[in-house]
């Protein structure tokens, strides 16, 4: 799969070329201009990608699809668990036993748990469950540290904790040119990645930012006209 790589130039787009000198009549720097715009299309591109909801992910791995019952002597079992980390090995065997997490793990033998002991597997049935949760969000994930720049907020609330951001912000400003760059290139394990998931996300957006401009535009106009006492229909 390759990525695309989009180039706009702002100058290209009426509404917001016009948006841009207007606000230089207000003695608003190129700079400043571009990063608003970058801020909305970036808000714009942030709610074109699906949302990751970790409630529903671990209430469906948890969900009981199966019943389940055992049969063995004392003499095989063993002494019941005393320490705190051998109740919670039993406490979570008892969770995860016979849930929708624990076929799956089963049955693809993820981290080879198949024939693990009960207290190894579900730790493993466990493990792949918090994985999954943690991912919820990974694709929006990438956009953080435009996010962070821009000082936008997510209304889906807090992104995975990842050591290496699947993304970038980057900026360049001088006499020949003006830019600001923004990539998103999160991808799940053995994904498709952000281009298979929301393909048209920025594409979208600059669409929808521009018509968000040029809302703003005849608004300023209409108010302009109406205070200088015409007829606005």
């Amino acid at each position: 799969m390759e990525a695309a790589i989009t180039v706009t130039d702002v100058s290209a787009l009426t509404s917001l070329q016009s948006w841009v000198q207007q606000r230089a009549l207000r003695g608003k720097s190129l700079e400043d201009s571009l990063q608003k715009i970058m801020r909305y299309w970036v808000e714009a591109a942030l709610n074109n990608i699906p949302k990751g909801d970790r409630q529903k992910i671990e209430t469906y791995l948890k969900t009981q699809v199966a019943a389940s019952s055992s049969l063995a002597s004392a003499a095989a079992r063993g002494p019941a668990a005393t320490t705190k980390s051998g109740q919670r090995a039993a406490a979570r065997a008892n969770a995860l036993r016979g849930t929708i997490a624990a076929r799956i793990v089963a049955a693809l033998n993820i981290y080879q748990a198949r024939h693990l002991k009960a207290a190894a597997f579900y730790a493993a049935v466990n493990k792949w469950i918090s994985r999954r949760i943690f991912s919820a969000n990974l694709h929006r994930a990438g956009l953080l540290p435009a996010r962070r720049l821009l000082r936008l907020s997510d209304n889906a609330g807090r992104m995975p904790r990842l050591t290496n951001i699947p993304g970038s912000i980057t900026s360049t400003f001088t006499d020949d040119l003006a830019q600001i760059a923004v990539e998103n290139w999160a991808s799940s394990h053995g994904g498709d990645g952000i281009a298979a998931l929301a393909p048209n996300a920025f594409e979208a957006a600059l669409t929808q930012t521009d018509n968000r401009i040029a809302g703003w535009m005849q608004e300023k106009l209409e108010a302009s006209a109406r205070a200088a006492g015409l007829e606005v229909r």
